[in-house]
């Protein structure tokens, strides 16, 4: 009985580590690099596409 018990309290124990290992990476900002945004370009400043015709 007494050995359930301590086997319950260590797995929650190390439940618990683990969550807030991984809370911790989130929060430190871990995981893939985000790309950076791309600007939004005005369409006379975007390059001309490949094979389009040109206005005018």
């Amino acid at each position: 009985m007494e050995r359930d018990k301590l086997i319950k309290i260590i797995v929650a124990a190390v439940i618990g580590l683990a969550a807030i290992v991984i809370l911790a990476i989130n929060f430190l900002g871990g995981g893939p690099p985000k790309p950076a945004e791309t600007p939004v370009l005005a369409p006379e400043d975007r390059p001309p596409v490949r094979g389009s015709v040109p206005d005018g």
